[in-house]
């Protein structure tokens, strides 16, 4: 059966004052706006992440290294050669040759458009080199966040040259499945055991709550922060909104839309008040 891919733009459903934002669910999600034209070599393949740098420009990314570029807006594809680091579970890319992504190795970084790849240190809790690599963000280009398995939590101030463990609890060590930060100092990271970690100081201390042990823990696949208070949660159950009661999500998932959803993302900043009422009725398309 032929797959098809979908990469969501709520921008042209906002109004003018979000007319050009757009947000990003992956392959796993049932909602849609417009479809990727992948090649048929993907039809096999388990695609996990997708990211433009332009309205032309972009990269999806999957198992076993899979990967694939367009420059005319995903109507077609060129396949990069598969590398020795497993999966893309994230790519993030800020211009067409240069990106970063998280993969079963760890962090990676290219500069040839995905061509090649060098594996970048990265730290777990004792020092030791981590693994998994599930999310990056970089919040300046030089201030950037990469999170994975065994709760590692890793920053740099340098543009990625050099990478430091922010994670010291050695009880707490959830897998971490996405980051989002709205400053250099400020965000979220969460994950398994439904982990929801926030911090306010560059890293430097932690709030969090999680759940472990209960049977019903299941992981938060990705997040996407606004503010401290306001922010987006993909989960098994569909979206977790935790919002300004003005916006009527209050702090309780969407009834409306009860699908698993695995990715969020988002270009440029956004006016969550006024775009509200442009998410609610895209949340209920589906495939």
């Amino acid at each position: 059966m032929r797959k098809t891919y979908f990469l969501l733009l709520l921008g042209s459903l906002a109004t003018a004052a979000c007319s050009d934002d757009k947000y990003v669910v992956d392959v796993y999600s049932t909602m849609r706006y417009d479809a990727l034209a992948l090649p048929t070599t993907a039809d096999t393949m388990t695609l996990q992440t997708v990211d433009f740098v332009s309205a032309s420009e972009g990269f999806v990314g999957g198992d076993d290294g899979a990967l694939f570029a367009t420059t005319d807006a995903g109507q077609t594809w060129v396949a990069r050669p598969r590398g020795q680091f497993g999966t893309f579970y994230k790519l993030a890319f800020s211009s067409a040759t240069t990106g970063w992504a998280g993969t079963d190795a760890g962090l990676c970084r290219t500069t040839d458009g995905g061509r090649s790849w060098r594996l970048v240190p990265t730290y777990d809790w004792r020092g030791s080199l981590s693994g998994t690599v599930y999310d990056v963000q970089f919040v300046t280009p030089q201030v950037g966040y990469a999170v994975g398995h065994g709760g590692t939590i890793n920053k740099t101030t340098n543009g990625g040259q050099s990478w430091t463990s922010m994670q010291n609890r050695i009880d707490k060590r959830a897998t971490f499945r996405a980051v989002s930060f709205t400053s250099a100092d400020s965000g979220s990271v969460v994950g398994g055991d439904l982990s929801h970690w926030q911090t306010t100081d560059g890293g430097r201390t932690w709030t969090y709550t999680d759940y472990s042990g209960r049977p019903d823990a299941e992981p938060y696949y990705d997040v996407l922060r606004y503010g401290a208070d306001d922010y987006l949660l993909a989960a098994p159950d569909g979206f977790r909104a935790y919002k300004p009661e003005s916006l009527g999500y209050y702090d309780e998932a969407d009834e409306d839309f009860n699908y698993a959803v695995r990715g969020l993302a988002r270009a440029g900043m956004v006016d969550i008040e006024r775009c509200a009422e442009a998410i609610r009725p895209a949340k209920r398309g589906r495939i």
